[in-house]
Parts: C-alpha cells; sequence; structure tokens
C-alpha cells in the first residue's frame, strides 16, 4: 500500500469516528444497523426556536438553529470551528477522493455523493442559516 494510500484511509477512518457520528448534530443513525448506543434522536429542540438573547420574548427574532455540530463533546456551536470542520473535509476530499464512499451510514448516504461531501454540506448549510 502506498504512503498517500495509507494517509487516505487513516483520514477516513478519523472523519468517519468524530465528524460522522461523534459530532453531527440531528442526525439519525439507524438503530438496527449501529445498536442503542448510537441511534441519535432529536437533540436541543431549543434550536429550532431561538430568539435573540436580549429580546427573549420577541418572536420575531425567532431562527431555526438547527443542524450543524457539536463543538469538542459540549453543546456549543460555533461558526469559526464549523468552517475550519467543512474546509478539513474540503481539502481531504481533494487530496484523496478515492478513498471517501457513499456508505458511512448517514442519511445521505446512497445518494451518488461522496459522504464526506454531504457532510460539508450539512455545516455549510447551517453556516448560511
Amino acid at each position: 500500500m502506498k504512503k498517500s494510500e495509507k494517509s487516505g484511509n487513516l483520514a477516513k477512518k478519523r472523519h468517519k469516528r468524530s465528524v460522522f457520528y461523534a459530532q453531527s448534530l440531528w442526525r439519525r443513525i439507524l438503530r438496527a444497523k449501529k445498536g442503542e448506543t448510537w441511534a441519535d434522536g432529536f437533540n436541543f429542540s431549543q434550536d429550532e426556536y431561538t430568539r435573540l438573547f436580549s429580546a427573549k420574548n420577541d418572536s420575531s427574532t425567532e431562527k431555526d438553529l438547527k443542524g450543524g455540530w457539536f463543538d469538542a463533546g459540549d453543546y456549543n456551536k460555533y461558526t469559526k470551528w464549523t468552517a475550519d470542520y467543512i474546509e478539513t473535509m474540503l481539502l481531504t476530499f481533494e487530496e484523496n477522493p478515492e478513498v471517501f464512499s457513499d456508505d458511512y451510514g448517514i442519511p445521505e448516504s446512497g445518494n451518488g455523493v461522496p459522504d464526506i461531501l454531504d457532510e460539508a454540506k450539512w455545516g455549510i448549510n447551517w453556516l448560511l442559516i
């Protein structure tokens, strides 16, 4: 196995564990496929009805902020880190596109687009809210 293949496989494994499973927010991983410990449900419904901090009672400031990823195992989401994750995914794909497939078990799997690109799009969509 060539060095670039090894690094590509390692990158794929790291992304699969850290990004796709551990940090994804608002995803459902099928119980039958991954078991109860990986079956994510609805997280933090307050993100769906988020209002401006200084106008908590003003419904005109309400935004649906579902999506994005938790940061570092806590429950915060940051635009800076999200942009960094997206950049890392896109650069990794650009360097080794052949190691990324469309079968990681995320909801978009099987759509003909490598799942790393689907996941990058997930982050981009959250940034554009």
